[in-house]
């Protein structure tokens, strides 16, 4: 005959107390990635070489009230947003000599939306959560889509303030590398950026169906393995 497993009235409760303390250790394990990236973050930044705002920068500067902005010696076009807790505007010396003053306002302003939000933090927050919720496909997907809404959010605010043209021209411009894994960087969500750049009526985006239910199977193969866990750990009455 076959053989099952019934848990002991008596165990219930600690089976209750297994799965309580799921969110706990998952809590934990987005606190220490969070941790990880933001470290790996401090690394690549310490390894940069700055120098003295130019001219043209620290006219830039003066005009838009960003800051704090470092000037970042390097060929490569490129700005970004970075630091979790004190976030600072990188700006590459590739970028300044590629652009217009217009265009670099708009570099500026976009990436001060980003300082004066905080979205290094609500980054690693997402990215962190993404990393250690990886088999509920709807939490990667989510990081994505916020990350692009902080993208269009902070175009709109340059376009407001210098036009869609600066901003245009600095979207050509900069490239999509040089900056460090989990920092705001200005290149992020090009496609998008340059639909709402063109005036066009942005889709709004919806998880599937397929999403959806790996997701759902996700949580529902973590769960049985929390109760495997439990099983393994507590003593079981064998019936017939």
């Amino acid at each position: 005959m076959p053989v099952g497993c019934l848990l002991l009235p008596d165990d219930l409760p600690l089976l209750g107390l297994c799965v309580t303390a799921l969110p706990a250790l998952s809590a934990i394990a987005v606190v220490a990635r969070a941790v990880y990236l933001e470290a790996a973050t401090r690394r690549y930044l310490r390894r940069l070489v700055t120098a003295e705002a130019p001219p043209a920068l620290a006219a830039s500067i003066a005009r838009t009230g960003a800051g704090p902005v470092r000037y970042v010696v390097s060929g490569h076009p490129a700005a970004f947003c970075a630091a979790a807790l004190r976030p600072a505007i990188h700006v590459t010396e590739g970028l300044v000599e590629r652009l217009r003053p217009g265009e670099l306002d708009a570099v500026l302003i976009h990436e001060q939306h980003h300082v004066r939000r905080r979205e290094p933090l609500r980054r690693l927050i997402w990215n962190a959560l993404a990393a250690v919720f990886f088999y509920v496909p709807l939490v990667p997907w989510w990081a994505r889509h916020r990350a692009e809404l902080a993208e269009l959010a902070a175009d709109r605010t340059a376009i407001t303030q210098r036009g869609p043209a600066a901003l245009a021209g600095a979207v050509w411009v900069v490239g999509s590398g040089g900056a460090p894994r989990g920092a705001v960087a200005f290149g992020d969500a090009t496609e998008a950026r340059v639909s709402q750049l063109l005036g066009e009526q942005l889709p709004k985006r919806r998880p599937g169906a397929r999403l959806c239910v790996l997701s759902g199977a996700g949580l529902t193969l973590a769960a049985a393995f929390a109760v495997c866990l439990f099983q393994s750990e507590h003593v079981l009455v064998p019936t017939f």
